[in-house]
């Protein structure tokens, strides 16, 4: 009678363990989540418009270089550069980095430079829309976060 009495304690101590740390581990993905909804809500405009940026930066340098022209080499580059800034941001602000903020002011002087090089080519219509998504992009990343 003992060891059955030992044996049910054993059973049912085992198994509340495992629903204990099931619990928890879906406690912890609950607040990790939590955290992660607060950190978007804070960053949300500026990874939308980080996004939309890095597209429209992405489009015009491919299409930049499909034109084959040598005038368009630095908004290439400056493209390409924004591009990757701005999806570094996106991450970052995703994460709630505390780097986010000096991320951001970085963002906003290369959006600032690659929307000046895109408006001198503004009559071909991919360039002059990269120029407005970096000019609403460097908008938003210049705020004081």
């Amino acid at each position: 009678m003992k060891y059955i009495a030992v044996f049910l304690f054993e059973s049912f101590r085992k198994r509340f363990n495992r629903l204990l740390r099931k619990a928890l581990r879906l406690n912890r993905y609950i607040y990790d989540s939590q955290l992660m909804k607060k950190s978007m809500k804070k960053f949300k405009l500026a990874v939308e418009v980080c996004l939309a940026c890095f597209g429209a930066c992405e489009l015009c340098a491919a299409l930049c270089i499909e034109m084959n022209d040598k005038n368009h080499q630095r908004c290439i580059s400056l493209c390409r550069d924004c591009a990757e800034i701005c999806i570094l941001c996106v991450k970052f602000c995703s994460r709630n980095s505390t780097f986010s903020s000096g991320l951001m002011k970085l963002c906003a002087k290369i959006c600032t430079a690659c929307a000046l090089e895109c408006e001198k080519f503004s009559h071909h219509p991919h360039c002059k829309e990269c120029a407005e998504a970096c000019r609403k992009c460097a908008a938003v990343c210049s705020f004081k976060w």
